[in-house]
Order: structure tokens, then sequence, then C-alpha cells
């Protein structure tokens, strides 16, 4: 009885929950590596999803793992701290974490949704969390409304920290990209400048691009980071792209463009680094009944020419040398082609901070979490190609 106690890992302070079925007792208890259920008395049959540990003269210990067990060695993370900046326009944030391994335990209650951060001084947000008994945990962060704001699915394997890196509508729910930055340092500070935002040529607003910026908030809390509406005039680059820099120290804007006639996007949330965009070329309704052009990030980079190009999914010729790279979006193994040598693969967050390099391929993304990414490829020739990658 105490080995399956502790294989399960249970304590004094365990909840149990007693049941009187007709011709036996059930006990059921939570512990940090497992479910133990005891019967006492006359049935027939095992529980739904349990194995039988031990019995006896009228009793029987029935158990269902998380991971491995207590017993049996898993690395469990015991403690985890984990640090999380938020969208401005959050007035609070809650976690959602549960065992990767097995979402139907969760450590952070039962209720979406989840228990409440607490926000520091700097503007983050933090909770602690005890007994992790998995050695992957998953979580989700939300605003604490249900089904308004939160972000993808996260998993870690200890301490961390998430901040969020673009969003996208899913019917009623902004969905946040995050990316892990374990100094919690703000993006800003990683470029040296400014963030600066650049789109492609458009044939939707034209040669003219206004940028409209603020901080996420609503009415007169708000701080605009340009002109008022229609916004700055964007500068114009080569071959038609349009770019805007933002003074150092701003590391967090919401974005529109637009054509100062009538003509824009959507309202495009949490922009934390140097990014690019491209504009669709056909309107379409948004939820308050607004004819809108979808802007959406790509990948800019600039050719030996001063060239910039757009190298989302499939890579476009750069200094004469190609690749491909597939599949896109991807969950598990990443494959690039290419007639040259590859050197190395770096790929990046969204922030450029590098995450993942190795020599060969086809590369293992596995262990990345659900987001979008960078794939830099570095030729044995000293030449160089960038890509954007969806993780699913």
């Amino acid at each position: 009885m105490i080995e399956t106690r502790k294989k399960v890992g249970l304590h004094s302070e365990s909840d149990v929950e007693v049941t009187n079925t007709s011709g036996y007792y059930e006990s059921k208890s939570i512990g940090k590596c497992g479910e133990l259920i005891c019967r006492v008395g006359s049935w027939s049959g095992e529980p739904a999803g349990y194995t039988l540990a031990s019995l006896g003269d009228g009793w029987a210990y029935y158990i269902k793992m998380y991971g491995d067990g207590c017993a049996l060695g898993t690395p469990h993370l015991g403690t985890v701290n984990i640090r999380f900046k938020a969208p401005a326009d959050w007035s609070t944030a809650y976690i959602w974490a549960y065992n990767e391994n097995n979402r139907s335990h969760n450590f952070t209650g039962y209720v979406w949704s989840g228990v409440p951060m607490s926000l520091d001084s700097d503007g983050y947000y933090s909770v602690t969390l005890n007994d992790v008994a998995t050695p992957l945990l998953g979580a989700v962060i939300n605003n604490g409304s249900a089904n308004t704001s939160q972000t993808v699915d996260l998993m870690t394997s200890g301490d961390v920290c998430w901040e969020t890196s673009g969003s996208y509508r899913d019917g009623t729910r902004t969905i946040h990209y995050v990316s892990s930055n374990n100094s919690c340092t703000p993006y800003s500070d990683y470029m040296g400048e400014g963030i600066t935002i650049r789109t492609m040529p458009s044939t939707a607003l034209g040669d003219d691009i206004y940028i409209y910026a603020w901080d996420g908030k609503s009415n007169g809390a708000k701080t605009i980071y340009t002109d008022l509406w229609p916004g700055s005039k964007m500068a114009n680059a080569p071959n038609g792209y349009h770019t805007y820099t933002f003074p150092a120290g701003i590391d967090n804007v919401y974005l529109i463009f637009n054509d100062r006639n009538g003509k824009q996007t959507d309202d495009i949330a949490s922009i934390r680094t140097s990014t690019c965009f491209e504009i669709s070329t056909s309107p379409r309704y948004n939820g308050y009944g607004q004819l809108i052009y979808d802007a959406t990030q790509v990948n800019c980079t600039m050719s030996a020419s001063g060239e910039l190009r757009n190298t989302t999914g499939t890579l476009s010729v750069l200094n004469d040398y190609s690749a491909t790279i597939y599949p896109n979006p991807v969950k598990d193994i990443l494959y690039i082609n290419s007639i040259e040598e590859i050197d190395k693969i770096e790929i990046e967050t969204v922030a450029g901070i590098k995450i993942k390099e190795v020599d060969m391929q086809p590369v293992s993304v596995s262990d990345l979490l659900p987001g979008i990414y960078f794939v830099k490829i570095n030729y044995a020739n000293g030449n160089a190609q960038t890509a954007k990658i969806i993780k699913k």
C-alpha cells in the first residue's frame, strides 16, 4: 500500500473524494505523479483508464500515472516560475497550466481561465506553480475573459519568460503568438534602436501609405506614437516598399495602415520587433461591418543591391542562390533542398533571438512552441537566405 501511494505522489494533504457505490466504497486521491482509486467491498471490473496496482481480501488499489510516476525517477519539474509580458490592452492575466503529456491533469484548477498572475513593477505578470509533476508543462495565458484574448498553446520544461509577438483572429477571439525571452528584456533593447516597420508594394493603398500607431489602450487612455489619424506618412524605399522607424524605447505597438482616403487595414495587435507586412489586394468586411484589407507579416530581406525581398515560404532567389523549404506550416520535421552546400541552419524568433543551430538537415522543430519563426540558411560560400515558417 505504501509503495503504491508513493508511486503516485500522495501525501497527507492530498485531496480525497469518497463515494458509496452499491456494494462497495470508493475513494479517489490525486497525487503529484498520478491518481489512486481504492475500492473496499464487492465489485466487478476495473475503473476506466486505471490499472490494478495491488489487492487484498475485499480491497484493491488502482492507479493512473502521469508519465512514469514519482517512484520511477521521472524528472518532474517541481516548482516552475513563469513571467509574461501581456498585450497592452490586457488589464489582467490568467494562466491555465496542465501536464503536456496528460492534459487531463491540470495544475491551476479545472475551471477556465485558470489562476490569476501577479503584475510586477516592471510590467510583467508572474506566477509560481508548485508540485508540477511532469517533465513538460503546457499552458495557455489569457486575459480572464471567456474566449476573447489568449495565447497559443505554450510548453516549457522549466522557468521561462514569454512575450507576445503578433496575433491573429479566430472567430471572436484574438490569439497571440508568443516568443521566449529568458532575460525578460524588452525587445527594443535587443535591437539597439526603435522598431522598424516595412510594407511591401501595395496596389490597394497605392504609392503613399500612412501608418497610425498606438500603445494598444483604448480611447483617451491610449498613447499615440505617430501623428493623429491618419497617422504619419511612411518613407519611400526602393522598388515600391515603404518604411517607418519608431523612437528607441517603444517596444510594443498597435498599427493601422491606410491611404488617407478611406482605405485601411484592420487593427494589427502587439508588434514588438522590426517586421514587414504584405497588404492584401482585395478587401473584406471585418466584424464591425468595415471594408478593410488584411496585413500579413512576412520576412523582408535585403539583397546586395539594396532591394527588399519577400522570402516567405519557398525562398526567393537571392544573389543567384535559391532553396526550397517545406512543409510550411510545419509540425515536426523541416526539409530544405538546395543546389548549394549548406554550412549551417539557424532558427530565430520574430525578435531575432537565435534558439536553434544545426549543421545538417532535415531539421527537427518538434521542440518549438507554436508560432512564427525565421529560418536562416547559411551557405558554405558565405551567402545566406532567410524564410518565415509557421510552427503548428
